[in-house]
This record gives structure tokens, sequence and C-alpha cells, in this order.
């Protein structure tokens, strides 16, 4: 027996140690319990794999989520597949295929249209050491869908996500990348020989580049940007390499990958960790390999790097880059070099500088009976080029600043904003309008318990009802902060606790269902609430719904019976502090057209004294008189034409006047 104790020991010892290398291959589960209810989060490449466990780890935790991928019959499948393992339905499944422009530009255009917010943008799609393969736009494979097609989608989105803030962006790249290098003068693999593996080594230095500068831009936004090796894992991913297409080495090299491979569930923790951790807050611009935050290759922290492969994947995907530097000749005078540096200054202000939101009002209520009119107005700063309304969700817009809607219909009912245009620039969209089209049901009824005549310091509760199994009720008031009460199906209560002077009003209520929020009933019948015992005046009852713009009313106050409801906001204009930021802006336009004027007389100077000097140095003596052309002026950049006069891209036209 005594034989057989050191072989059995030193199997056992062997065995052990393959279970513990393994598990710290591992790298184990994400440790935060954090939910993600009411966020919407998009996980490209999320058919199979890594990507497919991301979301279906996310899905468990409440979020809504969406499924981005090339092969829809998969992505279907895979949705249908995670909605009914984690019984959420807001799991939807929408094409993008990352190796094409138009692609990501579409799918873009979708989200910002129908999403109202986007809280994690998980960027997870890859190919691995394809052969020399190039996307719809002529770029190399892996440097086209691991690199650019996030660059141009996550650009596309960053509007949405600055609105959704806090948010966040999770880039996955590979321990690979320390074995990369960026070749500017050859990208695509034009000029060199191709190689597959330095090819994939270099679209994950450039994931990780990109996630360092998008950082650096995004800082004081509230959204953050990491990057994340997720470790080596049995996906379809590498299907590209050689022992995948070998049975000798799938044989031999097995039980290797076994002790060093770890399954997609466990290859997911990382990017649902960096999308949940509540620790994680704030931080960005990170490395991480598994769980731990990790410093990537040299080459991934040289910010020169970072900014030369941003202006150029700009460059290759079409997106517009902010001049950096003001161009200048070697010959001008001193004086041209200091009114070039304060016109750069100026413009460099002028455009870092948002352009302030517009408001957004409904007149002369956002709540309106069926048959009556109302119109939207969107206002802003002085010497507006173009404004743009919009209705959303619906795909449908008018380039104008005005909309009358003779008659309300349910079709009009619905959420919308707008923004304007200044020059090439877009101004953020307004805060978003609720309109809400009331009468749809019949009313329901108001009452007070114990009675509508209450003492100070008692208490009362508002009772609304209705004969419809409505979830949702609204009760307003003229003059008062409002309070929350439970809603149950077909009433809902709303407690007063310790009545004061000020309580004393008249009151509606109105139920709707959260299934169709902008549809509302008839609004109930007043009910005037009376504090005895004081020499407060009620306030009298209003014939009409309370009006709407976008800041919250002095005497106009929601109590809300659910989350469908909403707080009515004032007709107040904007403050005069806002009219004086308006103001500045517009000032500094101004300016900046006068330094840039003066530059050119003093440019137009410079080459005259030249061009005298270069005469009086070398005369022509008996030869005829020869006129040397002037150097050219620099040419403006010429602004687009046509149609669309500077639209975003991405816009669907028609919003009808009476049916928005």
């Amino acid at each position: 027996m005594n034989r057989y104790l050191v072989p059995v020991s030193m199997l056992g010892t062997a065995v052990g140690g393959a279970v513990l290398l393994r598990d710290y291959v591992a790298g184990g589960a994400c440790p935060s319990k954090a939910t993600l209810q009411g966020k919407t989060v998009i996980v490209t490449g999320a058919n199979t794999g890594i990507g497919r466990e991301t979301a279906l780890e996310l899905a468990r935790r409440g979020g809504n989520v969406i499924l981005a991928c090339r092969d829809m019959e998969k992505c279907e499948a895979a949705a249908k597949d995670i909605r009914g393992e984690t019984l959420n339905h807001r799991v939807n499944a929408r094409h993008l295929d990352l190796a094409s422009l138009k692609s990501v530009r579409e799918f873009a255009k979708k989200v910002i249209e129908e999403e109202e917010k986007v809280h994690v943008l998980i960027n997870n799609a890859a190919v691995m050491r394809c052969p020399h393969w190039t996307t719809e736009d002529g770029f190399e494979m892996q440097l086209g869908v691991n690199h650019l097609g996030h660059f141009l989608l996550t650009n596309l989105l960053l509007d949405k996500l600055k609105a959704s803030a806090p948010s966040r962006i999770i880039n996955l790249s590979s321990l690979a990348h320390v074995a990369g290098h960026i070749d500017f003068d050859d990208l695509n693999w034009e000029k060199r020989k191709y190689n597959t593996k330095a090819a994939y080594c270099q679209s994950k230095l450039a994931i990780v580049l990109f996630t360092r500068e998008l950082s650096r831009r995004l800082q004081g936004t509230g959204v953050t940007v990491n990057a994340l090796h997720p470790g080596v894992a049995r996906t379809e991913l590498g299907r590209h390499t050689g022992m995948h297409s070998s049975a000798f080495s799938s044989f031999t090299l097995g039980p290797i990958f076994w002790l060093l491979v770890k399954s997609p569930q466990l290859a997911a923790q990382t990017s649902t960790y960096l999308a949940v951790a509540e620790e994680l807050e704030g931080v960005s611009g990170k490395y991480f390999d598994g769980l731990r935050e990790k410093a990537p290759a040299p080459e991934a922290e040289d910010d020169e790097v970072a900014r030369r492969l941003w202006a150029e994947s700009a460059r290759l995907v079409g997106l517009k880059v902010a001049a950096s530097a003001f161009p200048r000749s070697l010959w001008l005078l001193a004086a041209v070099d200091w009114a070039a540096g304060l016109c750069l200054l100026q413009v460099i202000q002028a455009q870092d500088e948002p352009l302030p939101k517009p408001s957004l009002q409904a007149l002369p209520s956002p709540l309106v009976p069926l048959d009556k009119p109302v119109t939207l107005h969107c206002q802003g700063p002085p010497g507006v080029h173009l404004y743009r309304l919009e209705k959303l969700r619906s795909g449908k817009y008018e380039d104008k600043d005005t909309l009358y809607i003779p008659a309300m219909r349910q079709s009009a009912a619905g959420l919308y904003r707008c923004s304007y245009q200044n020059g090439s620039r877009w101004s953020p969209p307004s805060e978003q309008l609720k309109l809400v089209a009331t009468g749809i049901y019949d009313k329901p009824t108001l009452s007070a318990q114990p009675g509508p005549a209450v003492s100070p310091g008692g208490d009362v509760t508002l009772q609304c009802r209705s004969k419809y199994g409505f979830d949702q009720y609204a009760l307003y008031k003229k003059g008062d902060a409002g309070h929350k009460g439970p809603e149950r199906w077909y009433r809902a209560d709303f407690p007063i606790i310790t009545v004061t002077a000020a309580h004393s009003g008249t009151y509606r209520c109105y139920s709707f269902s959260s299934s169709s929020p902008y549809l509302w009933s008839a609004p109930s019948d007043p009910l005037e609430l009376v504090v005895t015992g004081t020499s407060g005046t009620p306030s009298q009852s209003p014939t009409e719904a309370p009006s709407s713009t976008t800041q919250p009313s002095k005497d106009t106050t929601t109590f809300s019976g659910g989350p469908g409801s909403t707080t009515e906001p004032s007709r107040e204009p904007p403050s005069s502090q806002g009219g004086q930021t308006l103001q500045r802006d517009y000032t500094r336009g101004n300016l900046v057209r006068i330094c840039l004027g003066a530059a050119i007389l003093i440019l137009l100077a410079g080459i005259l004294v030249e061009d005298w000097h270069s005469r009086k140095k070398f005369p022509l003596r008996w030869d005829p008189a020869v006129h040397r052309p002037l150097p050219p002026l620099p040419q403006a950049p010429k602004s687009q034409s046509g149609q669309d006069r500077g639209r975003p891209a991405g816009h669907p036209q028609g919003l009808p006047p009476s049916e928005p």
C-alpha cells in the first residue's frame, strides 16, 4: 500500500493545483448587486459569446437591453432566449453591421429617435485573425470592425449619452494590445504584407488609445469610458485560428486550454462589473484586466498617439474634427502672428462653449381637451438661422419655431422637443414637453375624507376614483408644493398630513393608464378644500387645466399618484439671467468676426509690403514690367449646399401641422 502513497499524493497535488489555477484564471464573478431598473443598455455583438452573456446578466438586473448584431436571425433567437430566461420583456434585437458605416449611422439614427435615454454602451463586437478581408468602406476588416465601427457609433451616440448622464461607455480590448503598434503610414495594410496577428493587435491597441482620448474629451460631462481585457474565453471569436480547424491541435492542446480559458459567463463578468458597480462611478480612462485595474502597454498611454489616432479615425469615418491650429505662413509679418493668435483664442472659445438650450412652450396649456387648439412655440437666442421642432418616437419634425394644432387629436399627444442651428452648429435639445390630450375617458370623482372642511393641524385625504381600471392619477392645485400618494386600481389616495392654511384651494384630478401616458380622462369636478379657523382665502377654481412651458410654475402644482403623471411647468419667459447669457454669446460671435477681418487686412498688408520689398531689392532694369501674381488668399471652407441647410444626418421629414 505504501508504494502507491507517493504516486497518489502527487496525482492529487497535480489535480488540486490544476483546479486552483483554473479558479485563479476565471477571476470570479461581479461582486456588485446593483440593478439597472429603468436604464437602457446597448451591447454590440450580443448574439453569441461574451456579448450574449453580458446582455443576459444585464437583463437579469432589470435593464432595457438592446442587442445590436449583424446576423438578425441569431440576434432575434438570442433576444427571445434571454427574455424567456430572465422574464424581462425589455430585451430587443436590432441590426448593426460594424463593417458598414452606413449601417452604423442607420442604427444610431434609430436609437436617437426611439430611445429617450442611453445609460450604458458596451462596444463588445469583434473579429479576430480573419483573412485579409476589407469592410464595405474599404478598411482592413479587424481595424474597421473592432475600432472604426465602434468609434463612429460612440461618437454618434455621445449627445444621447451626455443627456442620460451619469452614463458609461465600455470598450472591450484585449491583452493582445501590448503587442500592437499603430502604423499611421499604413493603417489599412495596403503597403505591407498582411499579418493577421499584427492587424488584430493593432486594432486592440487602437481601442485602448480611443478610450484614453475619449475620456479626456468627456471630462465634466458625467459620461465615463473604460477599456477591459475580459480574459481568454471559449467563444466563436477564435474560429479563424488554426486550433479550431485542426483535430490534432484540439486534442493535444485541449487540456491546456481547459485550464487557461474562461467560460463566456465568467468572461462577461468584467463588462457587467464596469456597467453596474457603484464604486466605479466617476472612474474613467482606465484599463481593467478582469475585475482589477491595471496599467496598459506604454504605447497605450501616449497622449500624442491617442490624439493623432482620433484625428485619423475621424477623417476615415467622415466625422468633422474641430480645428486645433490656425494656418500660418512662415513669411508673414510678426503683426500677422499676433492677430492670428488672438483670433485663434476667440474661435476656440466660441467653438468650445456650447450653445444655450432653447425653451419649448405649449399655449395655453400642455393639457389640451379634444378638439381644442394648442400652439407649440420654440424660443432661442437672437439671430437663430433655423429652428427644428420634433415629435419624439415618431420620426417627424418641422423646420420652424411654431407649430399650430387647430384641433387636438389623440395622434397629436406625445413628447416634443426643439433645437436650433446657428451657422454649422446645432444647439442641445430643449427639455421634453409632454403634450397630453384630455377628455379621452369619462371624468373621475374627487372627494375629501373625512371632509372638505379641515381644522389646522388635522389630516385629510383627497381620493380620486374612476369606474375604469386606471393605474395612474394626477392631482392639480394652485399655490402649494405637491406630494405623492399610493395608487391602486380604480382609485388613488393623496394624503395631506398636518394641514395648514396654505392647503386651502380648489383641486381637480385626472385618471389615465401607464400604457397610454399621454391620453387622460376629463378633469374631475372641482373640489374646494377649506381650512377652518384661518384667514386664508381659498383659491378660485381654474376654468382650464394649468398652463405649461418648460419651467416649474410658481402657482401650479402637480400631485402625482404614479410614475406616469407629470409636473406642470410654468408659462414664465426665460429668466433675465438666461437672456444675459444669450446676449454674451451673440456679442462674442461679432468679436470673432471683427478679429478675423482684422487678421485678413493685416495679412494683405504683409503681402503688399513683401512684394514692394522684393521689387526694390531686385529691380527689373530695362526689361518690360512683369506683373507677378499675388499669393492666393486663404479660402474659407465651403459650406454644404442643398435643401437640408445643414441638418444633422438621420432626420426624416414631414411633421404635419395638425397631426404631429
